[in-house]
C-alpha cells in the first residue's frame, strides 16, 4: 500500500471479506456432510485449510523477495481465479452443462443444459 492510512482503510472490507469466506465455507462442509462423517470430513477440511497455510506462506514469501510483495499478492489472486474457473468448469461439465460463447459485438456467455434452451447468461 502507499500509505499507512490507506493500508488501514482497507484491512476493514478484507477482514470482513475473509471472515465471511471462512465462515460459509466451513458452514457448507458441515451442512454437506452426513452426521457419521462430519468429524472425518471436518479433520481434512482443517489439515487442508489450516496444512496448506506455512507452505504457501512459503511461496509466497519468497516470490515476494525475488519480485515484489504486490507481485505476490497479484500472483495469489491469479492462481485463486483460475482455480476457481476451473472448478467450476469441472462441476459444469459433471453436471451435463456447457457453456457457450454467443458471437456478435458483444460477446456473452451462456450455460447451456443438455438439449434445452440458455438457462442464464453469465457475463459479457
Amino acid at each position: 500500500m502507499p500509505t499507512y492510512a490507506t493500508f488501514g482503510i482497507l484491512l476493514i472490507p478484507t477482514g470482513v471479506a475473509s471472515l465471511m469466506f471462512t465462515t460459509s465455507a466451513n458452514a457448507s462442509v458441515q451442512m454437506g456432510t452426513s452426521a457419521s462423517m462430519r468429524g472425518r470430513v471436518m479433520g481434512l477440511y482443517l489439515l487442508v485449510f489450516m496444512g496448506g497455510a506455512p507452505f504457501g506462506s512459503l511461496l509466497i514469501g519468497w516470490l515476494a523477495q525475488v519480485t515484489s510483495p504486490r507481485v505476490s499478492i497479484v500472483g495469489g489472486g491469479v492462481v485463486s481465479f483460475l482455480a476457481a474457473a476451473i472448478l467450476g468448469l469441472v462441476f459444469a461439465r459433471r453436471k451435463g452443462l456447457r457453456v457457450e460463447r454467443t458471437p456478435g459485438p458483444v460477446p456473452h456467455l451462456r450455460v447451456l443444459a443438455p438439449d434445452s434452451e440458455p438457462l442464464e447468461r453469465v457475463a459479457h
